[in-house]
């Protein structure tokens, strides 16, 4: 992230800018995707609405509520460097995080997922 940071800095006006600009934001997702336990699980509907163990008792808890606190830093993060740079790119990929951090919040706590929760997202 480093690295692509320092080097799309001297690309800044040049035609590179968009390229370095995708690849920015797709290292901004991976990381996410990385950290989030509950989106990472290939069986992500089962786990979510039963049949499959809570991944709360898979990883160590210490780890498992610093991988939360994370997802929840990670999306002002993203959303700021994005304005900052004033990258279209970058500041929808923080709007997805911040719109997967607040879907995933309800499984990390371990809360019964009802029907009407898309609706509060604005997606029902």
């Amino acid at each position: 992230m480093i690295a692509v940071a320092a080097v799309r800095s001297r690309h800044r006006f040049d035609y590179l800018e968009e390229t370095y600009s995708l690849v920015e934001a797709m290292l901004w997702l991976g990381i996410y995707l990385a950290i989030n336990l509950k989106i990472s699980s290939l069986d992500l509907s089962a786990r979510w609405w039963g049949g499959i163990p809570d991944t709360s008792e898979l990883f160590p808890r210490p780890f498992y509520w610093t991988t939360w606190v994370l997802i929840w830093c990670l999306p002002p993060i993203v959303l700021a460097r994005g304005i900052r740079q004033k990258d279209r790119f970058v500041i929808a990929v923080g709007v997805i995080v911040a719109t997967l951090t607040l879907v995933c919040n309800k499984p990390y706590l371990g809360w019964q997922r009802h029907t009407w929760d898309p609706m509060l997202l604005g997606i029902g």
